[in-house]
């Protein structure tokens, strides 16, 4: 089976009919070749309706997850993103197409360097790929309108949240140690922020974004 019958088969049966009916985010996962963003030797993999392996002990999200996420931040094409743990460039892809400039922050040089290279082959021009921690955000570019999390974080820095502008939107899963992630979105509303779950899922966490349990005898 080709991989563009599979990508459609995954927009029709893992994605839209689970709730998301968002026409730009089915057109952006209609378009981007999720199986040139995957380990090689799993490819055949790519359009599973799960978490899937990227390299370096790295996941892409599922397809299922990313677009509720996507479709709850309303991305539109002269937002401002950053994107936190762009990975190979999966999720950043998508983002180009949704969005009018995208900041793609990557701490492993590695997947960093591939994400560039994958970008570059689709033609996306928009987005910015930087190989630097991913705690601190990306203040640079800030205020953004949109903060994509493209991987678990078991907690949200403050400071990440702060390079939100007004009315900006961070979609995040918050893994838990004894259930399901919850997908979460927080807003800011000048100095006020709001928070709300809106779905159940599954994410590995990020690189630097799990607690820390303190030692005890």
């Amino acid at each position: 089976m080709e991989y563009s019958e599979l990508r459609h088969r995954m927009v029709e049966s893992q994605i839209r009919t689970m709730g998301v009916n968002s026409p730009t985010v089915l057109a952006a996962f209609e378009e981007v070749p999720r199986e040139k963003f995957v380990s090689q030797e799993i490819v055949e993999f790519a359009y599973i309706d799960d978490q899937v392996d990227i390299g370096d002990g790295r996941m892409v999200l599922e397809p299922l997850v990313i677009a509720l996420i996507l479709q709850a931040l309303n991305i539109t094409k002269d937002s401002v993103v950053l994107e936190v743990g762009s990975g190979t460039g999966y999720v950043t892809s998508l983002l180009s197409l949704l969005g009018g400039t995208v900041v793609a922050l990557e701490i492993n040089q590695g997947l960093a360097s591939k994400a560039s290279e994958n970008l570059l082959d689709l033609g996306m021009d928009n987005v910015l790929v930087v190989n630097e921690n991913m705690v601190d955000g990306y203040k640079k570019q800030a205020p953004y309108d949109v903060i994509f999390f493209s991987g678990g974080a078991e907690f949200i820095p403050d400071n990440i949240v702060d390079q939100l502008g007004d009315g900006g939107r961070l979609g995040a899963v918050v893994p838990s140690a004894d259930s399901l992630g919850k997908g979460t979105i927080i807003q800011k509303f000048g100095a006020s922020i709001t928070k709300r779950e809106i779905f159940s899922g599954k994410a590995k966490t990020l690189p630097g974004f799990s607690k820390v349990v303190p030692f005890s005898l």
